[in-house]
Formats: C-alpha cells, structure tokens, sequence
C-alpha cells in the first residue's frame, strides 16, 4: 500500500514527508527566516538518470479546462496549487535543461472527437507534440485510432514507482501495451478521487456508538451499513443521502467492487466480467434503485441545494466538492470512501471521476527518451510538489485538519481501480454508462444485460483488433 499519509501528516506539522527516494539530488534555495537562503538537498523520488536536453521545447497538448490543474503560466498570488505547479515545472526545466510549450485545445467530453482529430492532424502534419493531456475518452478513442505510442516501450517510466496506480497497468495494459496512464502527474487525479462527505454534526447528533472512522477502519462500511445509519431515521427537514447526479452512480458501482471489463487469465486477454450477468450485481442494481425510489429522503440534488446548508447528512460527490463547496459551512465534516457490497469484499476500491487528465505520447514523437524522461519526472515531481499541495488547499479547511481525516484521504489514494469498460466507454457501446440506469425505476438489470452483451462482447472484439 501507498502511504500518502506521510506527506499529509507533514502539512500538518505532525510528521515529516516520507517516501521511497532515487539517487538523483538537487540542490534547492529554501529562504529562511531571517530572508536569507539556505540550500536544501533534494532527494527526487524518481530512478532517471541525469540529462542535458541542451534547451529543447518540450510541446505539450493539454486541454483547456483541466489546463488550470495541470499547469501554471502564472502563479496567482497565495494559490498553493498554482505555486506547486511552477515549482514543478522550474524543477523539471531546470534539472533536465528544457522549455515548456504549451498549446491548449477544448477537450472536455464534448470535445472528444475534435481534440482527438487535433492528435491526428498533428501527426499527418508532422508538427509533433511531445506529451498529450487529456480527457480519459480522448485518451481511449486515440490509442484505438492508432495515434497513441505504448508507454512501456519508452523505458523510463517505472511502473513500480508509487505516484503510478498500480491498477493502471492491471486494467488499462492491452496485449503488453499501455497508451496512456495518470496518477501523480496531475493533480486532477486527486481532485477527481470520488468520496462521499459526512455532515458530522448531523452524525454525532444521533448518537452511535461508534464513529464513522472507527467503521471505516473496523472494515464495516457497507452498503447496508450505510442504509442503517442514515435512511429514515432523520426529522422530516433533514435529507439522509443527496447526490448530484446519475453519474455519481458509477462511484457506487466500482465502491461495491464490480467492473465491466477484466482480465481473463485463462484467455490472457481483457473480456467482460462475469459480475456483469452474475446475479449479485443485478440485485445489488435492483437495491440502489429502490433506495431512490422508495425513500424521501434519499434524492439526486446538488450539493448546494441541501448539503451546504447543513440539510443532508451525506453527499455522494468528489474531493473537488470540498475544495469547491464547503470552504463556508458551519459545520463540521468528514470523508468517506464509497460503501463496500458487504463485509465479504476484502478492501475499499475507489474510483476517479471524469475531470481526469491522462498523459500519453503521440507515435510521431521526436524522441523516446525526451518525452519518456519527462513524463516520469513530472509524475515524480508532481507526488514531491503538487500532491501535497492540493492536499494543502483542502485542509486550509480547519474541518479537515484532524489525522483521522488524514488517515481517509491515504486511503481513498490507495484504492484507486481502473476499469477499460469505463474509459473505453465509446468503444465499448456505452457499457460504463449502464449501472447510472438504476436511477430509473423502469429500469431491470436483466434486461439491460440482455439486450446489450452481445453488442458489448462485439465491441470488445473490436477493440482488442485494433490493438493486435
């Protein structure tokens, strides 16, 4: 397991930043109190060699929304994410002697088909981009179009390295190869971390015997834990679970354990789950569905309308909710990763949301060494800088600034999964959009599969071709 935790605790002035560290050192100005300057010696957390690139520019395509949370032109004034951004660029600029260019490009969902023709344009052009940002459904109709390079086959990106999930390689690697990943490199991979949030007060107004840390720890958050403790039970003015959107269903769906593409050992190749016809799912659907249905207090709303007016006692969103939302309540709250199925699943899993950033190299690139090279040192310089930084921002929130929400957050960082039904969605004739379905009381899981498997078997096939 990854232990974040470490670097949390520092900014909290309770531990200093631990992690695994390479060889390469850096000697860094750090201004002291008296406002002279000391020099510090910094231990990078990568293995990379030393390398003078003599200057070259280093082209990136990144798309214009996430832009912000990738990277910094300017560093606004008390923005400690912004600052960290810079500082990671200085560092990586100054320790392999290069410029950054960056060209930005709409991206978003809505955006996926002219950012990916943006990639092709700029192959069949010649114009070369050296690192490519973008949003996950971009980054999947890329590599299908042929117009992404296998990262592995870069050599300097060390998938044993913390600040790479571990599961990327487990689920998004096809035939050997990975066309894109994400993890430390942006801080949209920790901003997008789903999680649902807890209005204490409304908790510990009910008195039980336990906290939700001592349950998350005790390894009793659950589905049905969840229902026990919250539905029902509340006076009439008060909401026990709000979430913002359909959407937000899919967080349930990977909480409870389930994905819709795996790896069949037996084939060596990915497949479809079997979860996805078994009969726990489909009576798991069934549930979330009648939780909606059935109770008033339990709706789709967003977290302005009930939340932050201390009217609801849980919110099913994203970390990017704490920062974005709750910088002014009254109350107190806390974290919590999505609920398990049942105390049979051996461990939490957490899913990212879909304002995520995913680095690949385009197939024309210069250089397998620059761009290979840089990659890897802005991911470990984003889990030495930028990670910290964001954790920084949200806990400038004195309701986050306790260890047991330390504690949550490391853990939601270490259980991220990843799932190709999900990321190749488009390809996979929307399979990753069919559980958000139990939010229609119409809606049979029985159904859904068996009018849509063999179209996604189908797309599956289709896909693993294009990557033969």
């Amino acid at each position: 397991m990854r232990r974040v935790i470490a670097i949390i605790l520092a900014l909290l002035m309770i531990l200093p930043i631990l992690g695994g560290c390479g060889s390469n050192e850096q000697q860094e100005n750090i201004p002291t109190a008296e406002g002279t300057s000391e020099q510090s010696e910094v231990k990078f957390l990568d293995d990379l060699p030393a390398k003078d690139f003599g200057g070259e520019v280093v082209k990136v395509l990144t798309w214009t929304e996430q832009t912000p949370w990738d990277w910094t032109e300017e560093v606004r004034q008390g923005e400690v994410i912004d600052t960290a951004l810079f500082k990671r660029q200085e560092s990586v600029s100054d320790r392999f002697n290069v410029d950054f260019e960056l060209v930005k490009r709409d991206g978003a969902w809505a955006y996926r088909e002219s950012y990916v023709n943006t990639i092709r344009l700029s192959i069949e052009g010649d114009q070369g981009f050296d690192i490519i940002a973008s949003h996950p459904s971009s980054a999947a109709a890329a590599s299908v179009a042929g117009y992404l390079k296998d990262l592995n086959a870069l050599n300097y990106i060390d998938q044993s390295k913390s600040y790479w999930p571990e599961d990327i390689w487990n689920t998004l690697e096809i035939s050997e190869k990975l066309y894109f990943t994400t993890g430390d490199i942006t801080s949209s991979a920790i901003r997008s971390i789903s999680c649902m949030i807890l209005n204490l007060d409304i908790y510990n107004s009910l008195n039980y015997e336990k906290s939700i840390y001592d349950i998350i720890n005790d390894q009793e958050w659950t589905y049905e834990k969840m229902l026990e403790i919250s539905v029902g039970i509340l006076d009439a003015d008060k909401m026990a679970i709000t979430v913002g959107a359909n959407v937000e269903f899919d967080n349930l769906f990977y909480g409870a354990g389930f994905r819709y593409v795996e790896y069949d050992p037996t084939d060596e190749m990915l497949a479809i789950s079997s979860q996805v016809s078994g009969e726990q799912l489909g009576n798991f659907f069934g549930n979330v569905q009648k939780l909606f249905k059935d109770n008033v207090d339990v709706m789709i709303a967003p977290i302005d309308a009930f939340f932050t007016a201390g009217q609801s006692m849980w919110f099913m969103g994203y970390l990017s909710d704490v920062q974005t939302y709750l910088l002014d309540v009254t109350f107190d709250f806390a974290i919590a990763p999505y609920p398990k199925l049942d105390e049979s699943q051996k461990e939490y899993s957490t899913v990212n949301g879909w304002w995520l950033s995913m680095y690949s190299v385009p197939t024309n690139i210069r250089s397998d060494e620059l761009s290979g090279m840089i990659i890897e040192a802005l991911a470990s310089e984003g889990a030495r800088l930028v990670t910290p930084a964001v954790y920084e921002a949200s806990f400038e929130l004195r309701y986050l600034r306790t260890e047991k929400n330390a504690i949550v957050f490391d853990l939601l960082h270490d259980t991220l999964v990843f799932d190709a039904g999900r990321i190749f969605c488009d390809q996979l004739d929307k399979i990753g959009y069919a559980f958000r379905k139990a939010s229609d009381p119409a809606e049979s899981w029985t159904t859904i599969v068996g009018s849509n498997s063999s179209a996604w078997e189908r797309a599956l096939r289709s896909v693993l071709r294009a990557f033969a």
